[in-house]
């Protein structure tokens, strides 16, 4: 975990929440993951609201969410990502604007995998994803180190 010099990539089994709509390609996924690695658990919902109870009532180590899910634009999807900032989030998208969705992507802070990539695919996507994560909370931690200590320094100024 971050600050301990571990990893979410170091646990035994890495849990992942995917919000994917549509059967096919949610099988396709679980599919690639499940020939690839036995250390990666993934877990389907085919609504954000299903994921997101899901996400309440169970531990997972990242949330995996397609781009275009039904009755939301992507819009609604990147900022949904940027509220989840407690865990890791990788996109998936099929879209064929791999530009745009790098762009959303870098937005919300996510990783960007695309469909049908295969279990080495989805596992690097999820490694960055947690890169990226891991990374944010360190210099997170280390911004709010920053102004404790500018607190304390400044705080008798105030206390006059």
């Amino acid at each position: 975990m971050p600050g301990t010099g571990s990893s979410l990539l170091d646990t035994h089994m890495l849990r992942i929440l995917y919000i994917e709509d549509d059967e096919f390609d949610a099988s396709l996924a679980q599919e690639a993951v499940s020939r690839h690695d036995d250390t990666v658990r993934l877990e389907i919902c085919q609504t954000f609201e299903d994921g997101m109870e899901r996400l309440a009532a169970s531990e997972f180590d990242i949330v995996l969410i397609d781009l275009g899910l039904p009755g939301m634009t992507t819009d609604e999807v990147i900022a949904e990502c940027i509220r989840l900032q407690t865990h890791p989030i990788a996109i998936m998208t099929g879209s064929a604007d791999t530009d745009a969705a790098y762009r959303l992507g870098k937005e919300a802070g996510a990783s960007i995998i695309t469909k049908g990539a295969d279990g080495i695919g989805i596992k690097m996507g999820v490694a960055n994803a947690i890169g990226l994560y891991e990374r944010d909370v360190e210099r997170n931690s280390a911004a709010l180190a920053k102004l404790d200590e500018l607190g304390r320094i400044f705080a008798p100024v105030g206390a006059e």
